[in-house]
C-alpha cells in the first residue's frame, strides 16, 4: 500500500502519500460483511470511509467485490 503511487484520501488529514499501517487499518475496521446466503456475501462501507477504502483496494489490486 505504501509503495502505491496514488495517495490515500482521508477526511481529517488530507491526502496521505505514505500512510501508516494504523491509518490503513482504521479505515478497514468500519467494513461490515453480511451473508446473503451460503455462498454470497455483501460488504457495506461507511460513507465517510468510502473514498479511502476504494484507494486501499485499488492499491492492493483488489476489486470492490472482494
Amino acid at each position: 500500500m505504501r509503495a502505491h503511487p496514488a495517495p490515500l484520501p482521508t477526511s481529517k488529514r488530507g491526502n496521505l502519500t505514505r500512510p501508516t499501517g494504523y491509518e490503513i487499518l482504521k479505515h478497514c475496521r468500519g467494513i461490515q460483511v453480511f451473508a446473503q446466503d451460503r455462498d454470497h456475501r455483501v460488504a457495506a462501507f461507511p460513507s465517510h470511509y468510502r473514498p479511502a477504502l476504494r484507494a486501499i483496494l485499488a492499491a492492493l489490486d483488489l476489486p470492490e467485490t472482494i
